[in-house]
């Protein structure tokens, strides 16, 4: 989908984005705050994938 440079980690790709997900899944883990830092909600789901070489 989209590559992402990280420093700390190499290059990342986001590969899946679930709008929702997180709004969903409070509803059975209601301890999931609403809001994140400066108070920027927290509704929806972003995964990453990273090639590891051995």
């Amino acid at each position: 989908m989209v590559p992402l440079l990280v420093r700390e980690w190499g290059a990342v790709e986001v590969i899946a984005l679930s709008l929702g997900a997180v709004t969903e899944a409070r509803r059975t883990k209601p301890e999931i705050p609403a809001s994140g830092d400066y108070d920027i909600p927290i509704r929806d789901e972003i995964e990453l994938e990273m090639e590891i070489s051995q």
